[in-house]
This record gives structure tokens, C-alpha cells and sequence, in this order.
């Protein structure tokens, strides 16, 4: 389902959401959808919407989905694959062709487990193309980024955002389990002082639409897939977006069991996954065994927590 509540639009599998404010109301704009898990606008009442598990991107237009998926995608579904993130281009000018940049899971044939504990699970990797958006179709995919293959299958974030910048910023989940010790899971960017060198993961990273890092130099260092860091010590998160009025970047981030967290996102914070999670100075660890990368890393205490684990979905302003 997608449904309309004060001005945004967010999906739904089979019910409304409980309103507890009165001047709120919701409206259901279209019902069908199958697992849906991001959205995109080309215009206010045309829709770009992600079914997970089918690797499809929908097109919904005044209420009404097109004839056929724009594309479709053999993704991997297992747990938290899939077809997750979307971003558009932010055009002044009405042209075509129209980029559109997806983030999903796709299977991964070619590795071997052995090198791995977890062995219940194929392996996969998180992938960002860039599309044409022409005559209602995807088309001419580009590859921008290709992050590592494991079997583990959660924490994959996938959420995509384009910046006033016109760079994309892509959430990437630590893709690895909480309680891993091993080295080709623990990466310094997850504050493993021990890890191994950035892979990708665990982070905000931030690229021009050609795929390519946005600066000579990166924030936390120079080297390649580090300079793409805009943000490291990150578990998982669904999230993202910029205040429109500060142009200020803030995510939400799902921590596990409890301290789900809301950040200000400045370049090179960082958010303590897997050191800290929620505010530090409730917790026995200190914020002084987190990696900081030559001191070009911050860690920031979030702005708000739940004490229980709710998984927030995202942050509209």
C-alpha cells in the first residue's frame, strides 16, 4: 500500500498506520504492492516504487501503476536483500534520457564459504547501478559501486539519497553479525582497531553520479574505498535525509536490542558501531578505543534514542 499522511508518502504491505494525532490524516494513493521498500518522486504524483523480493521498480502515476515493472532485477531475497535503495536525478530542465541510481543484493556464483564462519547462507554482494529512465523503461545500466561479497544477509542498509551536491550518498550496513570477532567481517571503519582496511561497508559513503570519489582527497583518507567515507561506525540503518532548511544530513540507525538512534551527520562522523551504540557515557566502553583515523573521525552521542528497539524506517523533513 502507499499512503499519504501530511503531505508524504510512504508504503505499507497490508494496513494503515495508528494515527495518534488528530490533525493528521492518511490516504491510501494505491494497494497492490508487494513488499515494497523505497520510493522516489518524478513529479508529485508520479511514483518510483521498489518491490523487494521481486527486484522490480513500479511506477505508480495520479494512482496507477503502469502496465509492466520500469525493470526487473534477479536479486538476492534471502533476510534483508533485495531490491533496496532508490535515488533520482535532480534536473533543472525537463530532458531525457532521466538517471536513476538503485541499490540491491545480487547472488555472488563465483565464491567459495571456506574462508567463512557463517556457512547456512549463499553469498551475495550489494551493488549501485545507474539507469536511463526512458519511454517508461530502465535502461543501459551503469555499475557506480560494487561492495564486498559475503554469505551473511543482514544489515545491508541500501538506502540511496542525492545531495543538493549532486552526489549520491549511500547508507551501507556492516553486513556481518554482532557477535563476529573474525577479521574479514571487523573492519576499522567499524572501529576495529584490529580490522582490516575499509571495504565499504559499515558507513555513509558519497560519490559523483559517474561512480567516482567526489574529492582528490577523501575525508578520512586517500585511499580507495576509504576516500568514499563520508560517515563510518555504522550497524545498519534505513533512513537518510537532508534538513531543508539547514541542509544538514541526519540518519537513523537500527542498533541491536536497543539504543535505535537519530544522528547529525557531519562529514567524517562517527556513529561508534560497534564500540558504542546510544549515548556513551551510559555505556562501559569508552569513546577513547574508537577508531579515528588520524583524528579526521568524530564520534557525535546521537540526538535522540529509544530505549527499545523500533527499527525507524526513515527521516522525512
Amino acid at each position: 500500500m502507499l499512503a499519504l499522511m501530511s503531505q508524504h508518502v510512504f508504503a505499507m504491505n497490508n494496513s494503515k498506520p495508528i494515527i495518534h494525532d488528530e490533525t493528521i490524516s492518511v490516504q491510501v494513493i494505491y494497494q497492490g504492492l508487494k513488499f515494497p521498500t523505497k520510493m522516489a518522486f518524478l513529479a508529485p504524483n508520479d511514483i518510483l516504487v521498489l518491490e523487494k523480493n521481486e527486484g522490480k521498480v513500479q511506477r505508480i502515476m495520479n494512482g496507477i501503476i503502469s502496465s509492466g515493472p520500469l525493470v526487473k532485477e534477479n536479486v538476492s531475497t534471502e533476510s534483508e536483500r533485495g531490491m533496496l535503495g532508490i535515488a533520482v536525478e535532480q534536473s533543472v530542465i525537463e530532458k531525457e534520457p532521466r538517471y536513476i541510481f538503485l541499490y540491491y543484493t545480487l547472488p555472488d556464483t563465483n565464491q567459495s564459504n571456506d574462508d567463512f564462519i557463517n556457512k547456512k547462507s549463499s553469498f551475495a554482494s550489494n551493488h549501485v547501478y545507474r539507469y536511463e529512465l526512458e519511454d517508461n523503461k530502465l535502461i543501459n545500466p551503469k555499475p557506480m559501486l560494487h561492495l564486498p561479497s559475503f554469505p551473511q544477509s543482514i544489515h545491508n542498509g541500501g538506502v540511496l539519497l542525492m545531495g543538493k551536491d549532486n552526489y549520491i550518498y549511500i547508507l551501507v550496513g556492516s553486513v556481518s553479525p554482532d557477535y563476529s570477532s573474525h577479521r574479514l567481517y571487523n573492519t576499522r571503519t567499524q572501529n576495529d582497531l584490529n580490522g582490516s582496511d575499509a571495504d565499504g561497508r559499515g558507513g555513509i559513503l558519497r560519490i559523483t553520479q559517474d561512480g567516482k570519489p567526489t574529492e582528490e582527497k577523501g575525508i578520512l583518507g586517500d585511499e580507495y574505498p576509504l576516500n568514499l567515507y563520508y560517515a563510518y561506525g555504522i550497524r545498519n540503518g534505513f533512513g537518510m535525509d537532508f534538513d531543508p532548511l539547514t541542509g544538514n544530513l541526519w540518519d537513523t540507525e537500527n542498533v541491536a536490542g536497543q539504543n535505535d538512534e537519530i544522528n547529525f551527520v557531519t562529514p567524517g562522523f562517527n556513529s561508534g558501531w560497534k564500540i558504542v551504540s546510544g549515548i556513551s557515557h551510559k555505556q562501559l566502553q569508552v569513546v577513547d578505543k574508537l577508531v579515528n583515523f588520524n583524528g579526521e573521525g568524530r564520534y557525535q552521542d546521537p540526538k535522540f534514542v529509544w530505549n527499545d528497539t523500533l527499527g525507524p524506517l526513515h527521516s522525512n523533513f
